[in-house]
């Protein structure tokens, strides 16, 4: 749809069976990955048709400059009542700046950083930031492995800073010796593409300087980790991997990382595509029938998101600020929203929806 670098406005109309008026109707943005905006559209016609809203989607972000960019041309849109992106915690903090400055709602959807409980009093996380992220993984690692020796991988960004910082304090906290922590810049070649420029130096070099650990924690996203996995599990094929929420399960994870590995790996959602339809409906198969791949966490937080705002249009009308209280009292000054998640108050979703998965895509439980 556009080349990584590149920008593209595309504008998708929800026109419902609301009579037209003489006024605009009211504009929700989403900046995502391609699909979200067409899932959005097509949510929101199918659950609330009666409603008159303009999605507008906007896709691509190959810089740190550009999610300025894009949240400047958003202002533009005439009608605009929110916003809901970016698809990293930096570019969400970045354009956290311009909706603030301008009063616009900005509801976050997969983005963990802690920094973006400061961004502004218009940024609305949906998910837990990474301290409490952190503070999760280091419990599984103790109480599920039992673990005793841990190395720490991640990406040099906000994200994987994020779940680093979170994650070494709880460790120390359970007295849990940290062998080393490995900082990668995002961008690194694929294990499969090219072997001597992928992560295989990197592992070696910690293993051979700092030991074996008997638990990876990976901080990184899902091509990255599933090459770190491989090039660990092939030194010792004894080591348990528990990764943040960067990583989708699934076959995009399972091939690069080879299947043994992936049956010893344990990865945190905020969702599972595979567990029983929510009461807000069946999002797997809605979003199977409709994009013809299966959806991951982030498409049905996306998803949440939109419905979201577009539940607090209906019930208090497009104005900026009366959307911003909206979101500021769920769950205190009116009920909780019940999201294709779960629950969402006005600090997002719980930590208890989180849910822990193999990486093959099979949900954990106590027996397994």
């Amino acid at each position: 749809m556009t080349s990584r670098g590149g920008v593209v406005l595309a504008v998708l109309v929800l026109t419902g069976t609301m009579a037209a008026c003489d006024s605009a109707p009211p504009v929700i943005a989403v900046v995502g990955n391609t699909g979200d905006p067409e899932v959005a559209r097509a949510l929101l016609d199918s659950l609330h048709p009666d409603l008159r809203i303009r999605v507008v989607g906007m896709v691509g972000e190959g810089s740190a400059v550009e999610p300025l960019e894009q949240a400047r041309k958003l202002m533009s849109i005439p009608g605009l009542v929110a916003v809901i992106g970016h698809r990293d915690s930096r570019s969400s903090l970045v354009a956290a700046q311009v909706y603030n400055q301008e009063g616009v709602p900005h509801v976050v959807p997969t983005s963990t950083s802690i920094r973006l409980r400061d961004a502004g009093r218009w940024t609305y996380t949906l998910v837990p930031d990474d301290s409490i992220e952190g503070g999760l993984i280091a419990a599984i690692a103790d109480t599920l492995l039992h673990a005793s020796r841990v190395t720490l991988f991640h990406v040099a960004d906000e994200y994987g800073a994020g779940i680093r910082t979170g994650a070494e304090s709880a460790l120390r906290s359970r007295d849990i010796e940290i062998l080393d922590v490995v900082s990668y810049d995002s961008g690194r070649s694929s294990c499969l593409q090219d072997p001597a420029r992928g992560f295989e130096l990197l592992v070696r070099g910690s293993v051979a300087a700092r030991g074996v650990p008997d638990v990876v924690i990976l901080g990184s996203r899902t091509p990255d980790a599933a090459c770190i996995v491989r090039e660990f599990h092939a030194l010792d094929p004894e080591i348990s991997f528990l990764a943040a929420d960067g990583v989708n399960v699934g076959p995009a994870f399972v091939s690069p990382a080879r299947a043994p590995a992936t049956a010893r790996t344990l990865v945190v959602q905020f969702w599972d595509p595979g567990g029983p339809p929510s009461p807000r409906g069946d999002f797997a198969t809605f979003y199977r029938s409709l994009m013809g791949t299966d959806p991951v966490h982030g498409h049905a937080l996306f998803a949440d998101a939109a419905l979201l705002v577009s539940q607090a249009i209906r019930e208090v009308g497009p104005d900026r600020a009366a959307v911003r209280r909206y979101l500021e009292g769920l769950g205190r000054d009116r009920a909780a929203f019940q999201g294709f998640t779960g629950r969402i108050d006005r600090q997002g979703i719980s930590a208890a929806s989180l849910v822990l998965m193999h990486g093959n895509g099979s949900r954990w439980t106590p027996e397994g």
